[in-house]
Order: C-alpha cells, then structure tokens, then sequence
C-alpha cells in the first residue's frame, strides 16, 4: 500500500509533501512513488500514531482495575482516536492489586501481538506509592508507602518488563537512594513533589530522567525559589505536560514550548472518564466528579483529565504550539522514554507502519496500526 500526496512528518520533524509505501506492516520507502492500492492524502497531514506515556483509563475503564476484558474496549478507544501505543498508567492502590494488575496488562500485551486489537500496549508508568504527603494530589494517602526498590523489580518481573516508569518524590525517606539504584533500571520520574530547586537538580545528577506532569504537584516556580520547575529549565530532563488547557495555562504551555520544546512529552493524564461525559467517576479508590470537562476530587484537588492526547494535540496547536513541535512532544518524545524510537513515534523506512492521517482542522480521517487501518 501506498499512502499518496500527504503532507508527510518526516524524520526531521518537519512536514514534507511526499509518499509513504507499506509493506507487512513495516514502511519500506518515502518518496515520490507509484504503484497500486494507493490512498490519496491530498490536503492531509500524515504524522506517526500518539504514543500516550501516561493515561490511566478510557471509557469508564482504568488499567488499575485489572480487567483484560475492559482493557480491550480501552486499547480500541485509543485507536480510534489516534492513539497507537500506550503505557497504561497504575495509580496508587495496595500493592498486591498493583501487581495483579500489571500481570493481566503484560497477559493483554501478548494477547494483542496475535490478534491485533486496538492500541498496543508497551509499558506500564506506574504513578503510585512512592510519593510525597503534602503534594499527594489525587492518591489516597493511605497507601502511600516508602521508596522500596525491591518492590519495583518485582512489578518489573510480574509484568515481564513491561513496567517502563516508576514515580517517587525525591524528597522523600530514601527517594535519592532509590533513584541512584533503579536510574540504570527504569525510567524513574520526579513527581507529586514538594522538592526545592537544589533538591531537584540533586534528583536529576541521581539519576531523575524527568518529571510527571509539569508544574502539577509540585513546588511551585517564583523568582526567588525556583522549585522543580526552575530545575527542569535549567537541566536537559524531560517533562510530561498535560496540553488541556485546564491543568497548565496556555500561556504556560507556550512557554515551556519556547524554552524547551524537544524535552516535553504530551501526556493525557485521561482517567475513566475520557471519552465519556460529565459525570462521577473513580480513580483507584477514590471518588471523581467531572464536570464541564474538568475532574475533581470533592475538595477541588484536579484528579487527572477527561480529555484524549489527540484532543490535547489540537488544544496544544489551537494555544499557538507550531504544530511540528506539538507532534514531536505526542510521539517521538515519549517514544525515547519508552525506550523505542528506533520502532516507533516516527516515520521512517524500516519503522513499524503506525500512521495518522488528519484534515486541515486536524480531525481523523485514518488510522493504521502496523499497516492495517483501525476501522
């Protein structure tokens, strides 16, 4: 198959006019090509499939519950809206239910490589436990434990390797001590922090590869204590951004684009409720009430997003974001935390054939997954 006159995001994250061949699911070659079952994307932009590091659920659904059958439903949702990997995100509950979960994620992953179905899922980010009392936000206190190591590596076996991130305050009681031993291990991020900005830059020299959701849950950015944020600018880390418009100010997400636009990663942060519509809901053990499109616990503390990465994407250009820099941050950005940017979250000959196609206003019009268009 070949993909004709689209407006190509080529590798150096720029669009060109070009053509894009298919073959088993692999794309073979990009240029000015000719040949039969040809797709004509005239007028449309031709980007890589979202790569969504951090969502935890979808349609009433949420990774943390464990249920192969509801994962399914999620993994087509986020196929249909553009989506083509995602790692599943656990939230703070007990840790046998973690790892239980974990195990029927890694049991789902291998189900999709023989059938197919949905978005993949190729990592787990488990944004649970190990995090501070004052910055919790929506985890419940009760099961916030102490930075333990071990307790990772054992999610890591249980879920055959899929478990990609690990979050901690660095603040915490041996939060230094376990960034400095799992850095070689696991992506180990910053998050729900009540870090300084030395203590921060301390994170990132122990091994602290990035932050969770840019300037929600942590120390905040003034211009005699700089905080996490200040840090971040100042080093060459990563940092996931929530582009809703509700959880950071556009002029915000402007900002950080201007300062450092190859380090964000575009997270949905979407809970149960995405795809779905105002209404209660639940993240982990606690109760969500959504409305007008913003999640709440009952005292007002956000509680993840309601919104998809793809509608993220068009908010982020829509706020004034050069659209290649908006598509970078959704797909080769968290393909590089994920470990798999030699495969995915670009368009290239020899990567895996995860396409979207979009309009002018920048709705859907195909989705591919391996070659096979999402119906």
């Amino acid at each position: 198959m070949i993909i004709k006159n689209g407006n190509v995001y080529t590798a150096d994250f720029k669009f060109e006019k070009l053509d894009v061949e298919i073959k088993d699911g692999i794309i073979t070659r990009i240029g000015k090509l000719d040949g039969e079952d040809a797709v004509d994307a005239e007028g449309m932009y031709v980007i890589p499939g979202l790569i969504d590091q951090h969502s935890h659920g979808c349609m009433g659904y949420d990774w943390s519950d464990g249920n192969f059958d509801e994962m399914g439903a999620m993994a087509d949702f986020y196929a249909a809206n553009g989506v083509t990997t995602v790692a599943g995100t656990i939230t703070t509950i007990p840790a046998p239910r973690m790892e239980a979960a974990m195990k029927e994620m890694k049991r789902f992953s291998d189900e999709q490589k023989k059938t197919g179905r949905g978005a993949r899922v190729r990592g787990i980010n488990m944004e649970s436990s190990f995090l501070s009392h004052a910055k919790k936000g929506a985890h419940l206190e009760a099961y916030l434990l102490k930075p333990d190591a071990e307790l990772v590596r054992r999610f890591k076996e249980a879920s055959g390797g899929l478990l990609k991130i690990v979050n901690v305050a660095p603040e915490i009681e041996g939060g230094m001590e376990f960034i400095k031993e799992l850095k070689d291990e696991i992506v180990v991020s910053a998050a729900h922090t009540n870090a300084d900005y030395d203590t921060m830059l301390a994170a990132v020299d122990a091994g602290a590869a990035q932050v969770t959701h840019f300037f929600n849950a942590m120390t905040s950015f003034l211009h005699r204590a700089p905080g996490v944020p200040g840090a971040v600018f100042d080093t060459d880390i990563g940092a996931e951004l929530i582009c809703d418009g509700i959880h950071v100010h556009p002029a915000v997400i402007r900002t950080v684009f201007k300062i450092m636009a190859d380090r964000v990663i575009m997270i949905s942060d979407s809970i149960s409720a995405c795809g779905l519509s105002d209404g209660q809901y639940v993240l982990g053990d606690m109760d969500v009430t959504v409305k007008d499109g913003k999640a709440t616990l009952a005292d007002g503390t956000i509680a993840g997003s309601s919104a998809s990465l793809m509608s993220d994407l068009r908010s982020a250009v829509s706020f004034g974001i050069p659209i290649e820099q908006a598509v970078k941050a959704a797909t080769y950005n968290p393909a590089k935390t994920l470990g798999m940017e030699d495969e995915i979250g670009s368009i290239a000959e020899g990567y895996q054939a995860d396409l979207v196609l979009l309009d002018s206003s920048l709705n859907i019009q195909k989705v591919y997954i391996a070659g096979k268009e999402i119906q």
